[in-house]
């Protein structure tokens, strides 16, 4: 065999080893690359469970809250009902018990000046009494319509807030879908390459 014969035989072996040796470490980069971007997108998809996990947690405790608010609105008519019922039978007595009085008076009127006046001074002090009650319990009232608007409040807030995480969650998903698929056009990228490389061929 020749010199130039061997030569070019040293030549030829040599670009084979280096082709070899560059397909072997491009095939090694691209499969760490392919191992780094499925890692990430383990991470991701660990992340977005958990954050359906927590936006789950957080809408069964508004839930809760609401059902809570929802109860203690329920209690809170009934006992005012119960309180107006109350002072309903309340002022039905008096009015009855005034009744009976001022006929009972007006059949002793004329023997029984003094007594009447007497009488009269009585009914002005339940009368007032009455008033001071019926004051009271429109104060009562009134607070407990205040309290109504506050809670009234509150669960708009609350729901304003649900509202917003609600919010919040959608743009994360997107933004999430957004990477996973930048992620997946790298990965299809990779595999052309591999495929376009000269091993494949």
């Amino acid at each position: 065999m020749s010199p130039e014969v061997i030569t070019l035989v040293g030549i030829a072996v040599t670009l084979f080893l280096g082709l070899w040796k560059m397909n072997h470490d491009l095939r090694t980069d691209i499969g760490g690359r392919i191992d780094e971007l499925r890692t990430d997108i383990s991470g991701l998809r660990g992340e977005l469970n958990s954050l359906r996990t927590e936006m789950d947690r957080k809408l069964d405790g508004l839930r809760g809250e609401f059902n809570g608010l929802r109860e203690e609105f329920n209690a809170l008519r009934m006992e005012v009902n119960g309180k107006l019922e109350g002072l309903r039978g309340e002022f039905n007595g008096l009015r009855e018990e005034f009744s009976a009085l001022r006929t009972e008076v007006d059949g002793k009127l004329e023997g029984l000046r003094v007594e009447l006046n007497t009488l009269r001074s009585e009914i002005d002090g339940k009368l007032e009494g009455l008033r001071t009650e019926l004051n009271e319990v429109r104060g009562e009232f009134d607070t407990l319509r205040g309290e109504f608007s506050t809670l009234r409040g509150e669960f708009d807030i609350l729901r304003a807030d649900v509202r917003g995480d609600i919010r919040k969650f959608h743009d994360g998903q997107e933004a999430l879908n957004r990477r996973m698929a930048r992620i997946e056009g790298l990965v299809d990228g990779l595999r052309g390459a591999i495929n376009a490389s000269p091993a494949a061929a």
